[in-house]
């Protein structure tokens, strides 16, 4: 079940949509991550160091704007040998399921809680956490994509619809099992994430 924020946080409301380019990471924030930075900034650039201490969960950008075609992102990992990824959430599973990452959007009027399930959305492909670089790209129609629940679009496609025309947040989350924004940590070593390209359309 992908994990929804507390009900007492609450999430960028950007007045108009935003035309400016996807790779600023001052236009980005880090949240309901305990111990991250604000803003992805990493040596001047996109990018932020995985936490010991804390955990990285929703990193997005506001463009309050409808979704077309297809996100796109491509991102690297750079980890000692000795870096060892965890859920944050122990009841997360492992297996198949092991610390990963989602895309994400959010549609505006979100109170972040269980009462609107269907305005939060994970990509069902998820990119398992591990040195490299790599590419997650994912069409934006229905079956590609879950809400909270687990609900995919395709079995409440008037909700998926409205979500994306309307959508406020878009970007990515970390977690493992089923809870996509649960998120992750480090246990041993240290690790970077650099995002390269990110598109809509």
């Amino acid at each position: 079940m992908p994990w929804w924020p507390c009900s007492t946080l609450t999430s960028p409301s950007p007045s108009t949509p935003y035309t400016g380019s996807l790779l600023a990471p001052e236009a980005w924030s880090i949240l309901y991550s305990p111990g991250m930075p604000l803003r992805p900034v990493l040596d001047g650039a996109w990018g932020f160091e995985f936490p010991t201490a804390g955990s990285v969960h929703y990193v997005i950008l506001p463009i309050n704007r409808p979704l077309e075609g297809t996100l796109r992102l491509v991102a690297s990992i750079e980890a000692s040998a000795d870096a060892a990824f965890v859920p944050t959430d122990p009841g997360a599973g492992d297996g198949p399921y092991k610390p990963g990452m989602n895309l994400y959007f959010q549609r505006r009027g979100d109170d972040l809680t269980a009462r609107m399930p269907h305005h939060r959305w994970w990509s069902i492909s998820r990119l398992v956490l591990a040195p490299g670089t790599f590419t997650l790209e994912v069409p934006l129609q229905p079956d590609f994509w879950s809400s909270v629940f687990s609900a995919n679009g395709a079995s409440v496609l008037a909700e998926y619809n409205a979500a994306r025309a309307e959508c406020l947040n878009v970007g990515f989350t970390f977690g493992g099992g089923s809870n996509y924004g649960h998120g992750v940590h480090l246990t041993a070593g240290s690790a970077r994430f650099r995002l390269k390209e990110f598109s809509i359309g």
